[in-house]
């Protein structure tokens, strides 16, 4: 049989130059499948990446809130606090204002006690005036008395010795009058200079208490008071003036003093009451302060954090490409 005989290959290399194309395209495509899948998984990093970002956000958007709310919680109760604390005080300045009423009424019924131990120590004057002049009668009578004694010890020529006992137990009486009389005026001139030392005492605690008062025209009525009582000076005669006026100071005083602890303690007690809600509304503010410097420093920390999460994002995209 006659085979079909090829001929022979005049270039040999040719068939070789004809496959490189092709394996130069299958590498081509090789590499593009492996860049492919590269980017592929770096998207799928960024993803993956931006997802935990979002849900470190979430979380921190949660935390956030729930700041805000606790936040928002504490105000309402700080202003809770201090309208109960404003009403606490409006309270107790109403009852200071009460108590305020209360002392000037007190003041007011000591006046009036005031007036009435005047207008008792004037009738009580009167008739120690009454009384002197009663004594004063009486020792005119006995002088008269031991006078006609005399004439008529004369007239009647009655011995000496009866004479001599009779004139010697007028005189007696004289003098013994004489000196109740002296002993009255002396006592009553210090009866004058103590009733003097009470109403200057009265008259200084009145002032002392009404200082800071407005009440010009009860200051006005008090120095009236102090002249009256000065002129009325040379007719003050009886002890019972004195035993009036001691009674008079005791009152006063025992008011005055009733008085200046009322206040005292009143003041005491609303200076105590403001101190209070004074470190209560400073205790708020710094409480208040505190609270809003922590949320200024995680709000300034997040911050923070998103910028360096976006500088590291755009630091691994540049280092991508």
């Amino acid at each position: 049989m006659n085979r079909l005989s090829l001929p022979p290959l005049q270039n040999p290399e040719k068939p070789r130059g004809i496959l490189r194309p092709v394996r130069r395209r299958d590498e081509d495509t090789d590499e593009t499948c492996l860049r492919l899948d590269g980017h592929g998984h770096s998207v799928t990093v960024l993803v993956l990446k931006l997802s935990s970002d979002m849900e470190v956000l979430w979380e921190q958007a949660r935390a956030q809130d729930a700041i805000t709310h606790k936040t928002q919680f504490a105000i309402m109760k700080l202003e809770q606090r201090q309208s109960s604390a404003l009403t606490d005080l409006r309270g107790r300045v109403a009852r200071c204002d009460d108590s305020i009423a209360a002392v000037a009424a007190d003041l007011h019924s000591t006046k009036d006690n005031f007036w009435r131990l005047r207008k008792e120590h004037s009738v009580s004057t009167k008739l120690l005036e009454s009384k002197i002049r009663e004594l004063e009668n009486k020792v005119h009578l006995i002088d008269r008395k031991a006078e006609l004694a005399n004439a008529l010890a004369k007239t009647q020529e009655i011995s000496e010795r009866d004479m001599s006992s009779d004139i010697a137990r007028l005189k007696a009486l004289s003098e013994e009058m004489k000196a109740q009389v002296a002993s009255v005026q002396s006592w009553l001139k210090e009866a004058q200079e103590s009733l003097l030392t009470s109403v200057e005492r009265l008259d200084h605690l009145v002032k002392h208490k009404t200082k800071n008062s407005t009440d010009n025209v009860t200051e006005e009525r008090f120095k009236q008071l102090y002249k009256k009582l000065d002129d009325m000076e040379d007719t003050q005669r009886l002890r019972a003036v004195q035993i009036h006026e001691d009674n008079m100071e005791e009152i006063v005083d025992e008011k005055i003093h009733k008085i200046q602890e009322r206040l005292r303690q009143q003041t005491q007690e609303i200076r105590t009451e403001m101190n209070t809600g004074f470190a209560i509304v400073h205790d708020s503010i710094g409480s208040l302060k505190a609270v809003l410097k922590a949320e200024m420093r995680l709000e300034k920390e997040q911050l923070l954090k998103q910028v360096r999460l976006s500088w590291n994002k755009g630091k691994g995209d540049r280092i991508q490409d």
